[in-house]
């Protein structure tokens, strides 16, 4: 920390006490700009490696906001409707026998826009 000081001193820049912690990676990780820095694991292989992921609140921010991730979401329903309504051999869009209650509770189907919590790169 003294070292840290010193550096950001010549800079002529000030460290935040608060907000400033020693952390040993890959054991923790820590929150910079946005990311999370720390251990990440492969999806192919399923090694770990140390690197970096959008932050939590990153994540969340973004889906809250974005108007893409309602535009898929109204796809992904539009659609799924469409193949039901094909398997169960019925004319029409499907609104009324398949509403968005039961394609979200029945059959599981997740928000993109709301869901941040189960993404890979959003756990530690």
């Amino acid at each position: 920390m003294t070292a840290l000081r010193e550096m950001m001193g010549r800079l002529k820049l000030t460290v935040n006490e608060e907000k400033t912690r020693l952390c040993r990676v890959p054991e923790s990780s820590f929150h910079f700009l946005g990311y999370t820095f720390g251990r990440c694991y492969s999806e192919k292989s399923g090694r770990s490696y140390i690197g970096t992921r959008p932050s939590k609140k990153s994540i969340a921010k973004v889906r809250r906001t974005s108007k893409a991730y309602r535009a898929i979401d109204a796809h992904v329903v539009e659609r799924l409707r469409r193949w039901l309504c094909k398997k169960h051999q019925m004319p029409g869009l499907g609104t009324a026998r398949f509403p968005d209650e039961h394609l979200y509770q029945k059959l599981g189907l997740k928000r993109l826009a709301l869901t941040t919590r189960n993404l890979p790169w959003a756990q530690a």
